[in-house]
């Protein structure tokens, strides 16, 4: 949760747009407000099912993440058309963020 924290906040307030990659490990890309740049982190974990990329407000993640408590964040969608469920394992607390069309 710590990687996904600190690259959160570098997301444009003009374009928050945040890619978030399922391939073997779970992706996040953000553009830097500040120089344009991109930003990503790699998270590992256990991951099921198939390979599956979604475009998502990374503000609207950002505040989910503030809900979760513990170290473990369990992180569920089917494909790029439906929302994502973000949920804290431990206390059962969750979001559900809607996928951007871009």
């Amino acid at each position: 949760l710590e990687g996904l924290r600190q690259i959160l906040p570098l997301a444009s307030k003009r374009q928050p747009l945040c890619r978030v990659e399922v391939n073997g490990a779970l992706g996040l890309s953000v553009q830097n407000e500040a120089d344009g740049t991109e930003a990503s982190v790699q998270v590992g974990g256990s991951l099921e099912g198939r390979a599956v990329a979604v475009t998502i407000n990374p503000h609207l993640l950002r505040d989910l993440l503030e809900g979760i408590r513990g170290d473990v964040l369990r992180v569920c969608f089917q494909d790029d058309q439906s929302a994502m469920l973000v949920e804290d394992p431990e206390s059962s607390w969750f979001g559900l963020i809607m996928p951007l069309r871009c």
